[in-house]
């Protein structure tokens, strides 16, 4: 599996605000996103390299307040991929949670239901994260 970057996501907890930088299918443009600003409507960056805006140190447009906060990231390889991922995600989430899937592929939306008693579920959900969680309780 291959994930291509597309675009930061910038958070300022001062402003609680978002902004978004991303780049194209090709990464030939880049834009910026702020809500707040240009009627809600991306803005196109000049003469803008993905290498230095989006890979790079550098940010367009940021205000110093702003920290990256997420990155957004592409599968490469379409709907196979997806396919493929989807297989091996439901498979893990089967073993390590004791899930049962309502389907196993993408060509119907997956429900899950848990297949555990309370003690086995709490048990997974400590071996998982590794730490001790909430109880569930029924």
């Amino acid at each position: 599996m291959i994930y291509d970057l597309m675009g930061l996501a910038f958070f300022s907890s001062t402003q609680s605000h978002y902004i978004a930088q991303y780049a194209t299918d090709n990464n030939s443009k880049i834009y910026t996103y702020d809500g707040m600003r240009n009627g809600g409507y991306a803005v196109l960056e000049e003469n803008t390299k993905f290498s230095t805006y989006i890979a790079g140190q550098a940010h367009l447009n940021i205000p110093c307040s702003y920290t990256p906060s997420a990155a957004i990231y592409c599968l490469r390889g379409g709907a196979d991929a997806q396919e493929a991922l989807f297989k091996i995600r439901t498979r893990t989430c089967s073993k390590a949670f004791n899930l049962k899937f309502s389907t196993t592929n993408l060509s119907t939306l997956p429900m899950s239901h848990i297949v555990a008693t309370t003690s086995q579920w709490n048990s997974a959900m400590s071996n998982a994260f590794g730490q001790s969680l909430p109880r569930l309780e029924v």
